[in-house]
């Protein structure tokens, strides 16, 4: 069997931000009662995040808030310990929730992501990085649904399951724009 070389194309990473899921954290960590909400009336979900352990921060800091609980560190730390889940942040589990907890709620580049459609206006400067940071993780976790639905069609039309007519059909509704709207980052509700 002939060995393949890999192209450049191949090693691709989808599109993602871990700056912007660890700033979406931290926020949540450091002051839940007024970034939680906005984000999660944003549409904010757990597979919007492309990280395992972001995922699995986000879900327990929104089960912790929904308790009424501390989103702190030694809680989130406290918790991931008792359902047997540290072990998925890594060989530092304790580090990584405090590297965590130090993140500071900006980024470089978060200033174009400061349209009156992703913060409101009455949210304090603290706040905003993290509810801003969301709206770009979910712009970026529907290029990401785009580019495997594209993956699956172009793998659908090479085993032959997809007629070309419909590969021709769904090919001219992407160029007209139809599946394009679907691309635009989503305005907080």
């Amino acid at each position: 069997m002939p060995v393949q070389t890999m192209t450049r194309r191949t090693h691709r990473m989808p599109p993602h931000c871990t700056t912007a899921e660890r700033v979406i954290l931290a926020g949540m960590m450091k002051d839940s009662d007024e970034t939680i909400p906005p984000m999660v009336m944003g549409g904010l979900v757990v597979e919007d995040f492309y990280h395992h352990a972001h995922q699995l921060v986000f879900t327990t800091l929104l089960d912790l808030f929904n308790r009424f609980a501390s989103c702190g560190p030694f809680d989130l730390y406290r918790t991931l310990e008792r359902r047997g889940e540290l072990a998925e942040l890594g060989h530092d589990p304790a580090g990584w929730v405090f590297d965590l907890w130090h993140v500071q709620p900006w980024f470089s580049g978060i200033e174009r992501w400061w349209a009156d459609d992703f913060v409101p206006p009455d949210v304090s400067l603290f706040t905003a990085a993290p509810i801003a940071a969301a709206r770009l993780i979910q712009w970026l976790a529907q290029r990401r649904a785009a580019i495997h639905a594209a993956n699956e069609l172009l793998r659908d039309a090479r085993d032959g399951s997809m007629s070309p007519s419909d590969a021709r059909v769904l090919f001219l509704c992407h160029r007209l724009g139809e599946i394009r709207s679907d691309l635009q980052p989503r305005a907080a509700a």
